[in-house]
């Protein structure tokens, strides 16, 4: 109700943010042990928005790479969806395990 007082909709942040974090929950259901951290993401685009109406919100993540070393990383592309609409997408989400 804060964002944009008057006119609500969810954040574009908060929208990576759970992008990010479904990426470190990735890492841990692999059976990867540690703390996921955000590392950063490439291209990021909002085209809609996610509003209080919406029905059903979905975070995809199209898993790239899961690396080993140096470090524990996964690489992801990922999508968010209100209802059946693509809503924002970002390429190249980079979350370590420490």
């Amino acid at each position: 109700q804060y964002h944009f007082q008057g006119d609500p909709v969810m954040p574009g942040n908060l929208e990576l943010e759970a992008l990010m974090q479904l990426a470190g929950f990735f890492m841990g259901w692999k059976g990867y042990k540690g703390r996921a951290r955000a590392l950063g993401a490439g291209e990021i685009r909002y085209s809609g928005e996610v509003l209080p109406t919406a029905d059903k919100v979905v975070f995809q993540l199209d898993i790239r790479r899961v690396r080993t070393t140096p470090i524990l990383l996964v690489v992801a592309d990922g999508t968010v969806l209100s209802g059946d609409r693509v809503v924002a997408t970002a390429k190249q989400i980079k979350v370590g395990v420490f």
